[in-house]
């Protein structure tokens, strides 16, 4: 399935961060993509955002 509605978002992070990302994908086996939607949208919705 596409979904058009997926947007791209660049950034940079120290090095650290990005290891203990990739601990955590590798635990859970998801993807670093689905991690970092699924941070995104618990913050916005804790903002009441979403």
């Amino acid at each position: 399935m596409i979904d058009s509605d997926l947007e791209t978002i660049h950034t940079v992070v120290p090095s650290y961060v990005r290891e203990k990302v990739a601990q955590i994908v590798r635990e859970e086996e998801i993807t670093i993509e689905d991690f970092v939607k699924y941070c995104f949208e618990k913050e916005l919705k804790a903002r009441g955002l979403l």
